[in-house]
């Protein structure tokens, strides 16, 4: 007869087909776990190429924990300069110009004497560089607040007077040499 249903015991059916999704699972877990020790071999190397050359890494939940050290990628590496001062919130002073314009006179200093009158006058200025200093009246010389002399090898600074600096903003520097130029010619 043609139409006769398979006359497997529905029993057997399920028992082969579970036999089969066993086997078949079974395969599949041997695969993962291989996979797992792949993974973590790989973990382990990435862990100690990590220890040598420092790579902070933080996901949403915080610092990751270094497996060498147990120190937090945060805390192991030292954040930029720039950073710190911005995460203190400490008011700064007024700047080194502003300073140094206050220590200059009509009386002609080198950035050595106003590198020594900055650390008196200022203690929390103690250990400023010369070069700072003078990149700093460089700045004033560049705003007509200070005007720049030579007498040999050695420059001096001195401040520039209120009436004669007064019309001078941007510029001042190509003013004066117009002013020499225009003095020479006539």
């Amino acid at each position: 007869m043609p139409n006769e249903a398979d006359t497997t015991p529905i029993q057997e059916r399920y028992a082969t087909q579970f036999a089969t999704d066993l086997e078949r699972i079974k395969e599949e877990r041997e695969a993962l776990q291989e996979r797992l020790q792949q993974l973590d071999k790989e973990h382990g190397w990435l862990t100690s190429v990590l220890g040598a050359t420092p790579a902070p890494e933080q996901d949403a939940a915080g610092p990751v924990e270094r497996a060498d050290s147990g120190e937090t990628a945060a805390k192991a590496f030292p954040q930029p300069r720039h950073a710190k001062k911005m995460v203190t919130g400490r008011k700064r002073g007024p700047a080194l110009h502003e300073l140094v314009q206050g220590l200059l006179s009509s009386e002609p200093r080198t950035v050595g004497e106003l590198t020594m009158g900055l650390e008196s006058a200022y203690p929390e200025k103690a250990g400023t560089k010369a070069q700072l200093v003078r990149n700093a009246l460089e700045t004033l010389v560049a705003r007509s607040r200070a005007e720049r002399t030579k007498q040999g090898a050695t420059v001096y600074y001195t401040a520039n007077d209120t009436a004669a600096g007064a019309g001078r903003g941007v510029g001042g520097d190509a003013i004066r040499t117009a002013e020499k130029d225009i003095a020479t010619a006539g």
